[in-house]
């Protein structure tokens, strides 16, 4: 019996945009429940809202820590 795993959503460029990765979440959320996500790179390299953005990414990986790298 071949075993299956997740989707994987993989999410990168965020540049400290907290309201865009939220509504990517959001999205990710509706379509693809069961989601494993990952993300790369470029997430407080400049931005309006870098503080806050760390702050989800970590309360995220914090919420979901089988889902979330």
């Amino acid at each position: 019996m071949k075993a299956t795993r997740a989707p994987l959503v993989v999410i990168g460029d965020l540049h400290g945009h907290l309201d865009l990765f939220k509504r990517l979440l959001d999205r990710i959320d509706r379509e693809v429940p069961d989601a494993r996500i990952v993300t790369l790179g470029d997430s407080v390299d400049n931005g309006p809202q870098i503080p806050a953005l760390l702050e989800r990414l970590i309360a995220l990986q914090a919420e979901r820590p089988t889902a979330v790298r």
